[in-house]
């Protein structure tokens, strides 16, 4: 195999399940729909599929007895569900689950319930600006945004960002890098020479659309108050239930203000620069980072934590955080 580019991960990505070798003519005689559902798919690991129900979301995989390799699994079956009715942490309280993802708003009620739980920094929300503004306007608007004005609303399982990398990524050297520099006073100059030249003499209100989640209300609401307080912006903050479109927002800035997370789904960084429209060439990071905050369209907010919890009753659970993937293999229930 020869690559077009030097790829450290390389080994480890022929690893994973988007190199598995895959029947050619299983493949053809599946028209398309290869791996859409439980008919389209074959494999001959340890697993078989045995359902897959795509309306309430449900995987069914028990032990396959046809498979003669080396490794055996060290359970029976793994069940997979996606369901909304209740609660996680209620859930697994009631025995309906075993294992679950965990919001940050419940990961109080998992302490109380006595569930491990395993956290990674994965998650960047991230601000952005629209271009309709004049380069002097968001650039005032930058040097009036500080973490201190909104880093005490942020709920447990969250950290202020002072980059667009979260811990999974383990880059060292952005923090910081490319960031205005908070300057309350020279901001307030530059505003009021730019509303001088406006409609009216005032600055036009606008809105800040933000991704509803837990705490994330009052993160809106520190960063548009500090900017009211002393700019004279009046921003109000409405909350949007579709996270496509506010991430949309990275290349289209249709709306005024939008505040919205991104995921880093592994430790790929060529991967999670996608999120920003960047196909990463092996760049460093702090010089990306510097050239998407050098328009002041786009700032780091805030760091959140994905979390998985189980009870206690469960052995042998391996979670690598580095790629997101759950050894359902090893696992074993006790009782």
């Amino acid at each position: 195999i020869k690559l077009c580019r030097e790829d450290e991960d390389f080994l480890e990505t022929l690893t994973t399940s988007i190199c598995m070798p895959c029947n050619e003519e299983f493949f053809e005689q599946s028209i398309g729909k290869y791996g859409l559902d439980a008919e389209c798919i074959i494999s001959n690991g340890s697993y078989r599929l045995t359902k897959w129900n795509k309306e309430d979301f449900g995987i069914r995989l028990y032990q396959n007895e046809d498979y003669n390799g080396a490794f055996q699994t060290n359970n029976a079956a793994v069940f997979i569900s996606c369901v909304d009715e209740k609660e996680q942490v209620t859930r697994l309280m009631e025995g309906e689950s075993d294992m679950a993802f965990v919001p940050c708003s419940e990961l109080e009620k998992a302490d109380d319930a006595q569930l491990i739980t395993d956290s990674v920094q994965n998650i960047c929300w991230v601000m952005t600006v629209s271009d309709d503004y004049s380069p002097e306007v968001r650039r005032a608007l930058a040097m009036a945004f500080s973490v201190d004005n909104y880093k005490g609303a942020l709920p447990r399982g969250f950290a202020a960002a002072t980059s667009f990398y979260p811990e999974i990524l383990e880059v060292e050297d952005a923090s910081g890098v490319g960031i205005t520099v908070y300057d309350i006073a020279s901001a307030k100059v530059l505003m009021s020479s730019q509303v001088a030249e406006m409609e009216d003499k005032r600055f036009p209100s606008a809105m800040l659309y933000y991704y509803n989640a837990e705490g994330v209300r009052d993160v809106a609401t520190g960063i548009v108050g500090h900017w009211q307080q002393n700019l004279s912006t009046f921003v109000n903050i409405e909350a949007a239930t579709s996270l496509s479109k506010l991430q949309g927002e990275i290349s289209d800035k249709t709306l005024p203000f939008a505040l919205f997370p991104l995921a880093a789904k592994s430790d790929s960084i060529a991967e999670y620069m996608l999120n920003f429209g960047i196909n990463y060439d092996g760049e460093q990071p702090s010089a990306l980072q510097q050239q998407l905050l050098s328009e002041n369209t786009l700032f780091p907010v805030a760091f959140e934590n994905t979390n998985i919890s189980y009870v206690s009753t469960l052995e042998n659970v391996i979670i690598e955080n580095q790629n997101g993937y759950i050894d359902f293999s090893h696992i074993v229930k006790r009782g």
